[in-house]
């Protein structure tokens, strides 16, 4: 699904409740197919430090003003707060 370029007007993508775990969540946050994206629900993914961390290391969703964390596992939220920008859930 990241790698189609059928997504690439898609604004608001939600996520929930799929399991994605760290694995889905690193996948998805190095994909190219979501140049526009500016909000993201990865709701009770059972995503834990790596998967948050990647969306916080990555360059491809520069659009992105809103990500939705909220029921899965982060211990280390202070990796996240330098993303002054994104208004993190």
């Amino acid at each position: 699904m990241g790698a189609s370029s059928s997504f690439g007007k898609l604004k608001s993508l939600e996520l929930e409740h799929n399991y994605l775990l760290d694995n889905g969540a690193v996948a998805l946050a190095q994909s190219e197919g979501f140049p526009n994206l500016e909000k993201l629900s990865l709701r009770w993914n059972e995503i834990r430090d790596a998967g948050a961390l990647a969306f916080a290391k990555t360059k491809t969703f520069s659009k992105l003003k809103k990500l939705d964390l909220r029921g899965n596992f982060l211990a280390n939220k202070k990796d996240l707060a330098h993303l002054k920008s994104l208004k993190l859930f």
